[in-house]
């Protein structure tokens, strides 16, 4: 890997393309600059599907690179254990990436 390459996944709960500048929201013009930043400097998709209509899913499903139908949870319930598959961030550190996760749980 080049020491120069970096992947920056942000996502957010119940946010929709529709409200960044990038995808031609006039309303926050100007008024989101780091994520403007991202944006101009980063790879701006356009064409993107998710896996299921909760969030709470559709992250298990970019997360363990599973369909949530490939799950034994039929609903969303916390986990009282590790993820024991191999995961999005297993798949990085692979291919010699260093991966964080920042997450507020409440």
């Amino acid at each position: 890997m080049n020491n120069n390459e970096s992947i920056l996944l942000l996502t957010k709960d119940a946010q929709c393309k529709a409200y960044y500048p990038c995808y031609g929201n006039i309303y926050y013009a100007g008024k989101t600059p780091n994520m403007d930043e991202l944006a101009r400097k980063g790879t701006v998709f356009h064409n993107c599907f998710t896996v299921a209509p909760s969030s709470a899913m559709s992250y298990l499903g970019m997360f363990t690179m599973k369909y949530p139908y490939e799950h034994v949870m039929q609903t969303y319930v916390p986990l009282n254990k590790p993820y024991e598959g191999i995961t999005l961030f297993d798949k990085a550190n692979d291919l010699g990436f260093e991966t964080h996760v920042f997450w507020d749980e409440h």
